[in-house]
This record gives C-alpha cells, structure tokens and sequence, in this order.
C-alpha cells in the first residue's frame, strides 16, 4: 500500500490542501488559468511543502491541470536544479519551475508513471 500525506498551508487564516505524497509522488491539482505562473510560464509549490515532500521521500513531482486534463511530470531533483524562488507576501514563498522541464503525460500515461 502506497504512502499518502495531505500537505497543507494556511492561506488568510484558513488551512488550505496543495497536495499529498502517494508514495514517492507529489501529487497536486491545479487549474491552469488559476495557478499558472505565467510571467515566467512555471508551475509552482510552496517552499516549505516542497521541503518536507523531499524529506517524506517524494522523488517525482505530478502536477494535474484538471481544467485541460493535462498531466505534468519532473523530479524533485530538476525543480531544485532548474526552479528559482519568488515570495507573493501573503501566499509565502514559493518555487518555480518553467513548462518547459515538465514532460506532459495523458491520463493512461500517468498510471504508469506512478508504478
């Protein structure tokens, strides 16, 4: 049986889930058009999840975009190497990685990427 964790941070004072580790997979939902950084075209997590997933064991990252049901897929390692940081104040601080490191994957595809 696979390892699940919610990660959660506190967003105006309400406990907010941005993700959950299934095994050695963080796992998080997104809508595009919502959560896309899009001056610099990145998806990102928030630094102190992305901390204690690393810590937990998550070596893959999975981001789901379920508004184009899209899957993106990279390693923590590529994140930390290619992703920089940026803080928005209120969200804390975060850390991006450009499209461009993700390999996008349809939903058969994401099955076999979690075995």
């Amino acid at each position: 049986m696979k390892m699940t964790k919610d990660y959660t941070i506190m967003v105006n004072g309400k406990v907010k889930m941005v993700g959950q580790a299934l095994g050695n997979i963080f796992y998080k939902k997104v809508k595009k058009s919502k959560h896309l950084f899009r001056i610099a075209n990145a998806w990102g997590i928030d630094v102190a999840v992305f901390q204690q997933a690393q810590k937990d064991g998550c070596i893959k990252i999975m981001i789901y975009d379920e508004e184009n049901d899209v899957t993106y897929t990279t390693t923590f390692e590529l994140f930390s190497i290619s992703g920089f940081k940026k803080d928005f104040g209120a969200f804390g601080a975060q850390i991006f990685l450009p499209l461009k490191y993700f390999n996008m994957i349809n939903a058969k595809q994401a099955l076999l990427w979690e075995e």
